[in-house]
C-alpha cells in the first residue's frame, strides 16, 4: 500500500509563513507588500547587541519618507518597527549630506 505524504507543498509553506507574518508584524507587511510606495527595509546590526530596523517608502503625495524602530536582534528591531508604523511615526527622508569639515 503507498504511504501518504504529510509533508507540505513550496506553496503551502509560503502560505503559512504570510499568515504568520501577518499575525505577528501585520504593520510592516502592509508596508512590504505595497510595491508602488516601498523603496527599502535596511537592518543594521549595532556592537551593543542590537539592531536598528529603518524602513523607507513615500507617502501618499509621493514623497520620501523614513521611520525606525530598534530592539535585541533581527526579530526584536523588526517587532519595534512595527510598533512604530502603528504609531503613524514617519519622518520626511531627508537627503544626506557630510558634515563639512
Amino acid at each position: 500500500m503507498p504511504k501518504i505524504s504529510t509533508k507540505k507543498g513550496h506553496a503551502q509553506v509560503w502560505v503559512d509563513l504570510d499568515d504568520l507574518f501577518k499575525g505577528l508584524l501585520p504593520h510592516l507587511r502592509a508596508v512590504l507588500i505595497d510595491e508602488a510606495d516601498f523603496v527599502e527595509l535596511r537592518l543594521k546590526a549595532k556592537p551593543d547587541g542590537t539592531t536598528l530596523a529603518i524602513l523607507k517608502k513615500y507617502d501618499m503625495s509621493g514623497g520620501p519618507v523614513v521611520c525606525f524602530g530598534s530592539g535585541y536582534g533581527v526579530f526584536g528591531s523588526m517587532l519595534a518597527i512595527n510598533g512604530t508604523i502603528a504609531a503613524g511615526n514617519w519622518r520626511v527622508d531627508k537627503p544626506w549630506q557630510p558634515k563639512e569639515k
